[in-house]
């Protein structure tokens, strides 16, 4: 069985074992590498780092794109790609981040999308921030054909995941991960029992997501988007504000919502607080958010009997 997978981003980290077990010499395409971290130096993305791994060597083409080829090294690596897809039995995008053009996806046998949702709902990039702006208390995994117009492919299976309360961006992708590897097992079964079956999607019932391209967080729509806003956002929901005579970004990375406080508080700028404990000032709104965790821009993380003392006292 050959397998090419499209991936660039950690969904697809639980997958990556399992795939070099069942296909070892398996394709990889990824986006090409790209400056990370504070001196913003060029690094292999995390799939890369996944793949370099595994015992052999694996097969890796690099873009920058697959609709607009513009550099000679990627255009002869699309040619190349077009025969590998050719002869290839399963393809799977899964956190790519690369639009996929129809030319690519017709090629292979079957063309699969893992999408970290339950399709049709949260279809496009940031399906797992909006669950939990949203409050959800269920999301999952759909494996569905991959199609030209952004994840509206025929379903083929679904697995149900509970949102935990206290779960956030990262340790929601990493359980999606985990289920995406339990799915990808149930596909591969079927695939090879020649069982699948298709569903089209209720187009009545689809939701779209918009790309996330700033974290700041809003404090006008109440306690509990703010809170989820922080679980979505997290490691990187902030706000600009006053740190000891200056403005600096202060990232929220941990919070919990407070129904009753019989505490006498203090204020300073958007804070209240008390000997160790830290809430952000909603003006008034029923319940408050108490900070647990938090980072001012430059520093460690700490909590917020650290940040009491160190910064509002």
């Amino acid at each position: 069985m050959k397998i090419v997978l499209f991936s660039s981003g950690s969904l697809s980290l639980r997958i990556i074992p399992y795939i070099y077990e069942i296909s070892p010499e398996f394709v990889l395409v990824t986006k090409v590498d790209k400056p990370q971290g504070r001196g913003m130096k060029i690094k292999p993305n995390i799939v890369k780092q996944e793949v370099s791994r595994l015992p052999t060597k694996i097969k890796i083409y690099e873009f920058s794109s697959l609709k607009r080829i513009e550099s000679e090294i990627e255009r002869e690596n699309y040619e190349k790609l077009v025969g590998e897809l050719k002869n290839t039995d399963i393809a799977i995008s899964c956190d790519i981040g690369l639009i996929i053009p129809k030319e690519l996806i017709d090629l292979p046998g079957i063309f699969i999308n893992i999408h970290p949702s339950l399709l049709p709902l949260y279809r496009g990039p940031s399906p797992i921030q909006y669950a939990l702006l949203n409050g959800d208390k269920l999301t999952g995994i759909t494996i569905c054909l991959l199609s030209e117009e952004i994840d509206k492919g025929d379903i083929i299976l679904q697995s149900v995941l509970e949102i935990d309360e206290d779960s956030n961006y990262e340790t929601l992708k990493q359980q999606l991960s985990e289920l995406a590897l339990i799915t990808l097992k149930r596909f591969i079964k079927l695939y090879s029992e020649k069982k699948l079956s298709y569903l089209k999607q209720d187009e009545t019932k689809a939701t779209y997501t918009k790309k996330i391209k700033d974290t700041i967080l809003d404090f006008s729509k109440g306690v509990e988007y703010l809170h989820n806003q922080i679980r979505a956002f997290y490691p990187n929901g902030y706000i600009m504000t006053d740190i000891n005579g200056s403005i600096k970004r202060l990232k929220i990375l941990k919070t919990r919502i407070s129904r009753s406080i019989n505490l006498s508080l203090s204020k300073k700028g958007i804070f209240l607080f008390s000997k160790d404990r830290l809430f952000l000032d909603l003006q008034g709104d029923y319940g408050m958010i108490e900070v647990l965790e938090l980072q001012v821009e430059g520093k460690k993380v700490i909590d917020s009997r650290a940040f009491i003392n160190g910064y509002l006292k």
